[in-house]
């Protein structure tokens, strides 16, 4: 003879996780190995592409956005900087970079 089984807790209610960046990263990215492991494995493959700028079909060699890749802020090289941007994309579904500079280049 079998017995349908209900579980019921609290009042009744589910209880969701709050929709904020922090709540979400901290639960799916920090306490989740697979999410982590996903993560960690899409964002260091993109990290590891060679940019390069094209004029036309042309390959140029020597363009300002090249240095600013190669150097995009003080404290990270290219591969850093893509890695976290990607998983910024991953987690929170958007990512933003903003550009700082003296003059017109930034």
């Amino acid at each position: 003879m079998t017995t349908p089984l209900l579980v019921t807790t609290g009042a009744h209610q589910p209880v969701w996780t709050p929709r904020r960046y922090d709540t979400l990263a901290e639960e799916g990215f920090q306490k989740n190995i697979v999410v982590y492991r996903c993560v960690s494995l899409i964002s260091r493959g993109i990290s590891s592409i060679p940019w390069r700028v094209y004029k036309g079909e042309t390959p140029v060699e020597k363009h300002p956005l090249l240095s600013l890749l190669k150097n995009p802020n003080p404290q990270q090289s290219l591969s850093r900087f893509m890695e976290a941007l990607s998983a910024y994309l991953l987690l929170a579904g958007n990512a933003y970079i903003e550009a700082v500079g003296i003059g017109k280049d930034p």
